[in-house]
């Protein structure tokens, strides 16, 4: 019996032996700590765009008048913000207490600037004599120094759509007799009409602003009047584009040619808030004579 006992005992301590887990110990780590971001640095510039008097981004004028042209110069900041991941944003805010001091500046095709600064101003109201018939794209050149004389870059905001260049477009106004025109006038005017002879007009909608229920239909009506001193017109040809000017004949030779009609209506899904309807059309008689290209627009107000 003792010996039975003794082997119950021992069986007993290796059981118990045998179903201890051994002791791990982990240790103990500090908590990752999150990278920190460099702080972000604004860059500096000024902010350029070129504009119509009342806000326009594109000017129609008959040749022969002057039309005002508006620089505006914005001291801005330009700050490349990134996430935790790495995402860069790029945000555009007003350059408070700027230090901008003088500022040169011209605009035309390949204007060159003078060697006079002039004191900084936020707003610039130009005279611009319209002597072409058609279309030019008017760019501004500027730089801006601050009162020690360094240079404070141009530029124009990526989070916002500055005009960086106005397009004007000259047109024949044919209730002025030619020979009223100063003579350079009436050279480029005789060229003009040699080139594209065929005289016309285009009315988009009954009124400028039109509007409904966002995504109903709206039917906008559209006019088409020309004529020529060389032949019927027979034809032409209509683009539908947003561009805020009028297309150049270049522009214009996808469009198909098709039938004259004195009206169309195209048909336009209203969208919520504002939207444009720009047409843009070009005649031609039978002899192949051409007219320059028309454009006119409608506003359209989308309501909930």
């Amino acid at each position: 019996m003792f010996f039975a006992r003794g082997f119950a005992f021992i069986a007993l301590m290796i059981a118990l032996t045998s179903c201890a887990a051994p002791m791990i110990l982990t240790p103990t780590r500090a908590p990752i700590a999150p990278t920190a971001l460099p702080t972000p640095q604004a860059t500096p510039f000024v902010e350029v765009a070129l504009f119509g008097e009342s806000g326009q981004g594109a000017l129609t004028t008959a040749v022969g008048n002057t039309i005002t042209v508006t620089l505006a110069f914005r001291p801005s900041q330009r700050t490349v913000l990134r996430a935790s991941d790495g995402t860069p944003t790029t945000v555009t805010t007003d350059w408070k207490n700027h230090t901008v001091a003088q500022m040169r500046y011209c605009i035309g095709q390949g204007c060159a600037l003078t060697t006079e600064w002039l004191a900084f101003a936020e707003r610039v109201n130009m005279r611009v004599p319209v002597d072409w018939v058609g279309l030019r794209e008017y760019s501004i050149t500027a730089q801006f120094r601050d009162a020690n004389g360094a240079n404070i870059p141009a530029g124009f905001a990526l989070s916002e759509s500055a005009t960086r260049a106005l397009p004007i477009t000259g047109i024949v106004d044919e209730r002025t007799p030619n020979a009223a025109r100063p003579p350079a006038l009436q050279t480029v005017v005789t060229h003009a009409q040699n080139e594209f002879p065929v005289v016309g007009k285009l009315q988009v909608g009954e009124r400028p602003i039109a509007g409904g229920k966002a995504g109903t239909r709206l039917d906008i009506k559209v006019k088409f009047e020309a004529v020529s001193p060389r032949g019927d017109v027979k034809e032409m040809r209509v683009k539908l584009d947003r561009l805020g000017r009028c297309l150049t004949p270049d522009e214009m030779q996808d469009a198909r040619w098709e039938p004259f009609a004195a009206e169309k209506i195209y048909p336009v899904t209203i969208a919520i808030n504002w939207q444009s309807f720009r047409a843009h059309v070009q005649y031609r008689d039978a002899a192949g004579n051409l007219s320059p290209v028309y454009c006119g627009e409608i506003a359209i107000e989308g309501m909930p």
